[in-house]
């Protein structure tokens, strides 16, 4: 699971220094997006810590007996399909986004461009995406409907806020994050290796898009 957002700036980074050098980069803009990443997934784990033991509180202590704890899931499972909805849409908004940023300083922001990008998104997830699925929602840890709704809704919450103010954050680190901050409120085993394997490719995102994206400009400009 690599983050876009971290992917498409660095892009942007890697080709203003090919072209530009370091003249070429607004501070300002790497500075906010910056903040963004930072803020982001230390408030998705805040939101879900808090949020998983209010669910805790107010549901799961009240279930009694096997019966009230399906019926408890079973519920809970229901809601998730709107949790997923809310994470989609928001992640929807801010991935589309990086997707059309470069698009819309040659082409504007017409809707086909973000219509095209959206139904790639669509195909990306059905051809390619069961294997982050899997990453994130079956090896990292063990969860039950109640849990992965906790996690669902903060992230969609951190999610919508900064799109809201039109800050490129990253869901992939929102969702983790969420997903931590709701099994540490659990007292709940995470998977080590998986999520070192994560934080990982998150390292490795930026500066290998960066460094790309900057030979891919000097490539281009000596063929100019």
């Amino acid at each position: 699971p690599v983050s876009t957002t971290h992917s498409a700036v660095g892009a942007a980074l890697g080709i203003a220094m090919a072209l530009s050098g370091v003249k070429g980069i607004k501070l300002e803009g790497v500075k906010k997006v910056v903040v963004g990443w930072v803020l982001s997934p230390a408030l998705g784990m805040i939101t879900s810590f808090f949020l998983y033991l209010l669910f805790s509180r107010l549901v799961i202590s009240r279930a009694k007996g096997l019966r009230d704890r399906d019926r408890m899931e079973f519920s809970s499972a229901l809601i998730l399909t709107l949790g997923a909805s809310l994470t989609a849409f928001s992640r929807g908004a801010n991935d589309i986004g990086n997707a059309t940023a470069f698009l819309s300083v040659v082409l504007g922001r017409p809707l086909l461009i973000r219509l095209i990008c959206g139904a790639g998104m669509a195909i990306g997830l059905y051809t390619f995406g069961r294997r982050v699925i899997e990453s994130i929602g079956l090896q990292m840890i063990r969860m039950s409907p109640g849990m992965a709704l906790i996690a669902q809704m903060s992230t969609a919450i951190i999610m919508f806020v900064g799109t809201w103010f039109g800050l490129p954050i990253s869901g992939t680190h929102v969702l983790v994050a969420s997903i931590a901050g709701m099994a540490l409120a659990k007292r709940a085993l995470l998977n080590l290796r998986e999520v070192w394997e994560i934080i990982f490719s998150w390292i490795v995102t930026l500066p290998a898009a960066g460094l790309l994206s900057f030979l891919m400009g000097k490539f281009l400009t000596l063929l100019a």
